[in-house]
């Protein structure tokens, strides 16, 4: 065996993903659950075994060599091929066990989890789920850097290292107080929308920017008043009758929640809304998993909110 290869191990790895991913040597030591220091000494003495720069770093910058790059896509493969072999035994053990890390957008997450979360934990008793919510770029980033084994989010991007299984459609919705004077038809048209007394999620959020998209409208016409962190205040200040918001339907509350405050209209073009996929890595160990956990979601879901795909 090479002599620089027996040297290594999986932290190396794990060390140099960090630090290519944050190009911050004191962020990518949090990441790795170690001082700054440590850090930096471990990659020198990496680069110093490999006898190349895999970094360039000033004072300032941490930016990766042309060598680097290519070491960074083979670590990633190195990683995700030592976790297979882990994998591996828990699959012929019992299908979905063990711990598994699942990303869920923000305006998803606490709509669609109560659907299945309870439900999947009761049929894979072994299966050790954590979720994180966040904004999908925040989410990505974690899926690719190896912290996240699934994220689920609207497919409003691509990228060459995931790939993804569509889990359904989500038709948009428009949200309005009727008691101040907003009227709408129950089936409206996007050119309904006066783009003035349009409310929407605070940048971020890739909700935001398919609201503006399907209204065709600029941002910059919008109500400039308020952005809301989050689509439960969005809701709120809707029902406060500042204006008005498009809303995926999962998150519309039950009728009891703003009494006679909302009102819901629904858009006559059924392809306003959104698709929803479950993304993983390509070079992800687990894909009949990802297939499972996929299929599960589908089957907990009501017909009578979304399209499954």
């Amino acid at each position: 065996m090479n002599s620089a290869l027996s040297n290594f191990s999986f932290r190396d790895l794990t060390y140099i993903l960090a630090l290519a991913e944050y190009k911050h040597f004191g962020q990518a030591a949090q990441a790795c659950l170690v001082s700054q220091p440590a850090l930096s000494k471990q990659i020198k003495q990496i680069e110093t075994l490999l006898g190349v720069s895999l970094f360039e770093r000033d004072k300032r910058n941490v930016m990766v060599t042309e060598t680097g790059r290519q070491v960074v896509a083979q670590a990633r493969i190195i990683l995700d091929e030592g976790e297979k072999m882990i994998r591996l035994t828990h699959q012929h053990q019992q299908p979905l066990s063990g711990k598994y890390r699942m990303g869920v957008i923000a305006s998803s997450c606490p709509y669609l989890l109560p659907y299945f979360v309870g439900d999947i934990r009761d049929s894979y008793p072994d299966l050790r789920l954590t979720i994180k919510e966040g904004l999908t770029d925040d989410l990505v980033k974690d899926l690719k850097h190896g912290e996240l084994d699934w994220v689920i989010a609207a497919t409003t991007f691509e990228d060459d290292s995931l790939t993804h299984l569509p889990l359904f459609f989500e038709p948009f919705v428009l949200a309005y107080n009727p008691l101040v004077g907003y009227r709408f038809k129950d089936k409206i048209t996007v050119s309904n929308i006066d783009p003035t007394q349009l409310l929407l999620l605070e940048d971020g959020h890739c909700l935001k920017d398919q609201t503006v998209d399907i209204c065709k409208i600029q941002e910059s016409f919008t109500q400039e008043t308020f952005k809301a962190t989050s689509l439960e205040t969005l809701l709120q200040m809707t029902a406060t009758g500042i204006g008005i918001s498009v809303i995926p339907k999962l998150a519309v509350p039950d009728p009891d929640k703003f009494s006679e405050s909302l009102r819901f209209s629904e858009f006559s073009k059924s392809t306003e809304g959104r698709t929803m996929a479950i993304y993983t890595r390509k070079t992800a160990p687990f894909t009949k998993e990802s297939q499972m956990m996929a299929t599960f979601i589908q089957s907990r879901l009501p017909d009578s909110i979304v399209k499954k795909i």
